[in-house]
C-alpha cells in the first residue's frame, strides 16, 4: 500500500502542474476537465471492480488493474515541454552554470567551511520547496485551508453510509448510492468551476470559499436528516463543494506564487491535504468510540470546513488590499506624470512668449 501511495503521488502532482505549461488563456477550463476525471472514477470504478471480481476473481483482478495503471506511462510520454517551459529551462541551466563556475573560483577552505549541517539542511528544505513556508508567508493560508479541507472531507465521508445503515435503517445496497452521489457532485462541479473562472464571474479564491462553505452547510444539515432523500442531497453538495475546492486550489496557488514555485507549492498543499485526511479519519473514529454517535463527526467536519474557508478568506482580503494599494500607487504615478507634462508644456509656452 505504501508503494501504491507513493506511485499515485508521483503521478498525480505532475499531471496537475503540467496543465499550466500548456494552457494560459483557458487554464480554468482545462483544469476543470482534467480534475473531473476523479469524479468519473468515483462513479465508474466501483461497479467496474465488482464486474472484474465476479468474472475473474479478486486474485486476477489485481494484474488487470496493474495493466490499466501502466497506461499512465503512455500518457506521460505524450507530454512535451512547451516553448515557454524550454525557455525557462535554458535560463535556469545558464544561471546554474554561472553559479557553478563562480563556486569553483572560491577558496577551497571557504568552500569546505560552508559545508555545515545548516548548509545541507537548507539544501534539503529547498529541494522539497519547504522554504516557501517562511519566504512567502501568505501561501501558508492556502496550506492551512487545504489541511482543514482534508480533515473535514474524509471525516464526513467515512461515516456517511454507516449513519444511513445503522442509524436510519437504510439497506446497504441503497446506502452505497450515497457515495456515488458524492462522485456525481464532484464530477459536475469540477467541470463547471473552470467555466466560472475563465469567464471571470468569480475569482479562484472566492470560489474556494464558496465551495468550502457548501461542504460546511452539507455537514451541518446532515445530523438533522432522517431520510434517504435528505442524505442524498447532503451527499451531492458535499461532493460538489469538495470537488470544486480541491480543483480550484491549483489556480489559487498560481495567483499566490511565481510560476517557478507552483510545483513545490502544489506538492506541499497535497501533503497538508493528506495530513488532514489522516488526522480527520483517526480523530472521528476516536470520537465515535467515545460517544457512539455518528452525528458528532459531521459537526466537527462542518467546523473544519468553516475554518478552512476563513483561512482562505483572510488571504483573499490581504490580496485585495494589496491590489488596491498598488492601484493607488499607479494612479498617483499617472497623476504625477500628467502634472510633469503640463509643467513642461507651460514652460515651453512661456519661453515662446518671451521670445516673441
Amino acid at each position: 500500500m505504501e508503494k501504491q501511495a507513493i506511485g499515485v503521488g508521483f503521478t498525480y502532482q505532475p499531471a496537475v502542474t503540467v496543465i499550466g505549461h500548456y494552457f494560459q488563456k483557458r487554464l480554468g477550463l482545462a483544469n476543470g476537465i482534467a480534475m473531473s476525471g476523479v469524479g468519473i472514477g468515483m462513479l465508474a470504478v466501483p461497479p467496474f471492480l465488482q464486474l472484474l471480481i465476479d468474472t475473474f476473481t479478486w486474485q486476477r483482478t489485481f494484474p488487470i488493474l496493474a495493466a490499466l495503471v501502466l497506461l499512465l506511462v503512455v500518457c506521460g510520454l505524450l507530454f512535451r515541454p512547451s516553448d515557454r517551459e524550454l525557455y525557462f529551462i535554458n535560463e535556469k541551466t545558464k544561471h546554474k552554470q554561472l553559479a557553478d563556475d563562480a563556486a569553483e573560483d572560491e577558496d577551497t577552505s571557504a568552500a569546505e567551511s560552508s559545508r555545515t549541517c545548516y548548509f545541507y539542511l537548507w539544501r534539503c528544505l529547498k529541494f522539497f520547496g519547504l522554504q516557501l513556508i517562511w519566504q512567502m508567508p501568505s501561501i501558508n493560508f492556502i496550506f492551512v485551508a487545504f489541511c482543514l479541507l482534508g480533515f473535514g472531507y474524509y471525516s464526513s465521508l467515512v461515516f456517511f453510509t454507516s449513519k444511513a445503515v445503522f442509524d436510519l435503517g437504510i439497506e446497504q445496497t441503497t446506502a452505497s448510492w450515497l457515495i456515488s452521489l458524492v462522485g456525481i457532485g464532484s464530477f459536475s462541479f469540477r467541470l463547471f468551476h473552470g467555466v466560472l473562472i475563465d469567464l471571470k464571474i468569480v475569482s479562484p479564491m472566492m470560489l474556494f470559499i464558496v465551495s468550502t462553505m457548501m461542504c460546511c452547510i452539507s455537514d451541518l444539515l446532515n445530523p438533522f436528516t432522517a431520510s434517504f432523500a435528505g442524505l442524498a442531497i447532503c451527499a451531492f453538495f458535499l461532493g460538489a463543494g469538495s470537488g470544486m475546492a480541491i480543483a480550484v486550489t491549483i489556480v489559487c496557488i498560481r495567483e499566490a506564487v511565481p510560476p517557478t514555485n507552483v510545483p513545490n507549492a502544489w506538492g506541499i498543499s497535497m501533503t497538508f491535504l493528506g495530513t488532514g485526511n489522516l488526522i480527520g479519519v483517526y480523530f472521528m473514529a476516536f470520537l465515535y468510540d467515545a460517544t457512539g454517535n455518528y452525528n458528532i463527526s459531521f459537526f466537527f467536519g462542518a467546523g473544519a470546513f468553516f475554518l478552512g474557508a476563513s483561512s482562505m478568506a483572510v488571504l483573499y482580503m490581504l490580496k485585495r488590499l494589496k491590489e488596491k494599494k498598488e492601484a493607488s500607487i499607479n494612479r498617483g504615478e499617472k497623476v504625477q506624470n500628467v502634472e510633469d507634462y503640463v509643467n513642461v508644456e507651460e514652460n515651453g509656452l512661456k519661453e515662446e512668449f518671451q521670445m516673441e
